[in-house]
C-alpha cells in the first residue's frame, strides 16, 4: 500500500443526540460523520446499526479492500458492555484507477450497515474507528462514540435508512448456472485463474479478494481461450501463498451486485 504523504489524527467522543443517533463528528474539513441505529433486536440478538460519513461528491473513502493507496476501515468495540463483535456489510463499491493506482472507494454520502451482536438488553457501545478520506491527498482520520443502545421503540427512519444500504450490497448468488467455476493460483505467474461457466457472462464489473485479507487483486482479464478469469495479484515481494484460501467473486448484473465464493486450488 502506498503510504499517504499527509497524516491527520483527530479523536473526539460524542453522546447520541437521541436515542437513535450519535451527533455529527467533523473529522475532516471534508467529511463528518455519526452513527445511526434501527433500536431493534433480530431474534439472534443482533442489532442493526450504521456509520453514516458525509462528504462531498470529490471526496472518497473506502472499501473493505481499500486499494493500493487506501486507508482500510477499522473498528474496535472493546470498551463496549453489552457488546459481543460486530460485522460490516460493505455495499458494491466503484473501481478506480487514479495516477496509476487501483483503488475501490466510495464517493460522497455514504451509509454502511453493521451488525451488532447485543448480549444485553441494555448494551453500552464504546467505539473508536479509523477510516481514509481523500480528496487532494488521503487523510487517515480517527473518531470515537459512545451511546446507549435502547429497544424500546423502533427508530423507523434509521431502519429505513440501513435497509436502504443493506438494499445495495451484494447477495449470494442465486441462479442455479453460476457465472464462475472452480479457481486457482499460479504462484509463477502470480495470477489467480477463475473459471468462467458462462463465457458470455459480463465479467467487466467482477472484484476478487481474499476472504479477511487486504492482498490486492487486479481487474479479471479474459484469457486467451475465454475459459477464464485472470487475475494478477498486486502484492509486494514473492508470490502470496493462496491456495487453500477463499476467494469472494463481488459482481454487478442488471439485478443488482451479487457475489460467489470459491476455494482457491493449484493448477
Amino acid at each position: 500500500m502506498k503510504i499517504p504523504t499527509v497524516i491527520l489524527l483527530l479523536f473526539a467522543v460524542a453522546s447520541g443526540a437521541h436515542a437513535g443517533e450519535t451527533a455529527w463528528q467533523q473529522v475532516d474539513e471534508n467529511a463528518r460523520l455519526r452513527l445511526v441505529f434501527s433500536d431493534t433486536r433480530e431474534p439472534d440478538g443482533s442489532t442493526w446499526a450504521a456509520i453514516e460519513i458525509d462528504m462531498p461528491s470529490n471526496t472518497k473513502t473506502y472499501w473493505r479492500v481499500p486499494g493500493e493507496t487506501g486507508i482500510p476501515l477499522q473498528l474496535d468495540v472493546g470498551g463496549s458492555d453489552g457488546i459481543d463483535g460486530f460485522d460490516i456489510v460493505w455495499p458494491f463499491p466503484v473501481r478506480e484507477t487514479d495516477k496509476g493506482y487501483l483503488d475501490h472507494v466510495y464517493y460522497g454520502h455514504v451509509v454502511l450497515p453493521v451488525r451488532l451482536q447485543a448480549t444485553s438488553d441494555t448494551p453500552f457501545l464504546e467505539i473508536e474507528m479509523t477510516l481514509g478520506v481523500c480528496s487532494d491527498v488521503c487523510v487517515p482520520v480517527v473518531a470515537g462514540f459512545s451511546h446507549q443502545l435502547s429497544f424500546r421503540r423502533a427508530d423507523a427512519g434509521h431502519a429505513l435508512r440501513i435497509r436502504q444500504a443493506l438494499a445495495e450490497a451484494p447477495l449470494p448468488y442465486p441462479g442455479e448456472l453460476e457465472p464462475f467455476g472452480e479457481a486457482h493460483f499460479d504462484p509463477q505467474t502470480r495470477r489467480l485463474a477463475v473459471a468462467l461457466a458462462a463465457p458470455d457472462f459480463p465479467h467487466e464489473t467482477t472484484i476478487a479478494d481474499i476472504r479477511g485479507e487486504l492482498t490486492l487483486l487486479g481487474p479479471g482479464e479474459p484469457s486467451g481461450d475465454g475459459a477464464h478469469l485472470l487475475f494478477p495479484v498486486f502484492a509486494n515481494g514473492g508470490a502470496p501463498e493462496l491456495a487453500g484460501k477463499s476467494v469472494t467473486l463481488t459482481f454487478m448484473t442488471p439485478d443488482g451486485p451479487y457475489e460467489l465464493t470459491r476455494q482457491i486450488g493449484t493448477p
